[in-house]
């Protein structure tokens, strides 16, 4: 197993705290690798398999070949709490909050999470000067299908989609 070295000196944890907290984890560090080993994604933990599952990679990646055109404008995030917070908060950190006013790099995404009839009203702007279907892609998150905001906001944006 790979070693590491856990510099803490000026963190306020004492040696004592640290390696206390260490030995309360030895199980569920034990369980997090019989996660990993498996394979599976029937545990809790599982997310952890997908950065070496090749079979979902190359099903990602010929999805974004196909989604991903020199015509792809927007790509817009239905979903709420962590089907988005995670993606929303690395688009943010690489691209900034206000990436949206940025003419120049595309594609946008706008995650829609909220009911918010300000932003629904914006995406329904946005949805209504799409010139080919190339232009936008429209991903839906969600865990249990059952979310009235984002089952909500979905139908209010398919529909300007199909009138459009």
């Amino acid at each position: 197993m790979n070693k590491f070295e856990f510099l803490h000196k000026d963190s306020g944890i004492s040696s004592e705290d640290l390696k206390k907290t260490i030995k309360n984890l030895d199980g569920y560090r034990e369980r997090v690798n019989t996660v990993a080993e498996s394979g599976g994604y029937d545990a809790d933990e599982a997310s952890i398999n997908l950065s070496i599952d090749g079979e979902i990679s190359d099903r990602v990646n010929s999805l974004v070949a196909r989604l991903k055109t020199d015509k792809l404008l927007y790509i817009i995030v239905v979903g709420i709490g962590g089907s988005n917070l995670g993606t929303k908060a690395i688009y943010e950190g690489v691209f900034g909050q206000a990436d949206v006013y940025n003419k120049i790099r595309r594609p946008k995404i706008i995650f829609v999470d909220t009911l918010n009839h300000g932003l629904i009203s914006e995406v329904q702007n946005i949805i209504s000067q799409i010139e080919v279907p190339e232009e936008i892609v429209l991903n839906v998150i969600t865990k249990s299908g059952t979310t009235t905001e984002s089952i909500v906001n979905f139908e209010i944006i398919f529909e300007s989609l199909k009138k459009h």
